[in-house]
């Protein structure tokens, strides 16, 4: 199980890592700071994803990414794609595209994992954005599944600093910056995608 992205996918990784001690599982974790499809040429995920693919040939890749990527985005010709305009949604589409193409192989399945509620106004616009459309880029093709975890963070409610659990439990699924999960809110995830890992593998406990 390869898990990639920004800070966030730090805590989903170590979740992934520990949760299910009983699974034969070998996770590896790439989180990597402040990256976004909007900026490879500070961090490029697609071409690291295809690089990796070649050389470990993971099962299962986990992508939690986009938080960062409400920015401009330059074009190959030096021009701008101004955030938000049509134009700036069709590229920033077809580079989420291009990253799920280039991961394809044998029997491995991507788990894509949506942005929750921002507490920031202007950052809550722009994942809203980002989520949707993501939606349209996951919903072509049957080699990705979204793990949409917006309800579970508040959803048509908003933010919320504190979920309750399947287990009846109240957490802190939020870290203070009102953007990070912490390392339980991660958790909580993980059992999400594990839910759906077990609809397409068999784990021996």
């Amino acid at each position: 199980v390869y898990v990639a992205g920004d800070s966030q996918a730090e805590y989903l990784g170590h979740a992934l890592t520990t949760e299910r001690l009983g699974w034969a599982l070998d996770v590896e974790v790439a989180d990597r700071i402040s990256t976004s499809l909007a900026r490879p040429d500070y961090f490029n995920w697609p071409a690291e994803l295809a690089a990796v693919m070649d050389d470990r040939s993971p099962e299962a890749v986990v992508l939690f990414i986009g938080a960062n990527d409400y920015q401009d985005m330059a074009a190959a010709d030096g021009s701008r794609f101004v955030q938000g305009t049509p134009e700036w949604q069709a590229e920033w589409m077809a580079r989420l595209g291009l990253m799920f193409d280039l991961v394809v192989g044998g029997d491995r399945h991507v788990f894509w994992v949506t942005q929750p509620p921002m507490r920031d106004i202007d950052l809550l616009e722009s994942v809203t954005m980002i989520n949707d459309l993501a939606a349209s880029v996951v919903a072509t093709r049957a080699h990705v599944t979204s793990i949409d975890i917006w309800d579970l963070f508040g959803g048509a409610g908003g933010y919320t600093k504190y979920i309750t659990t399947n287990d009846g439990d109240t957490i802190d699924a939020r870290v203070d910056d009102g953007i990070h999960l912490t390392r339980s809110g991660s958790s909580e995830v993980a059992v999400l995608i594990f839910e759906e890992m077990e609809t397409r593998w068999e784990f021996a406990e």
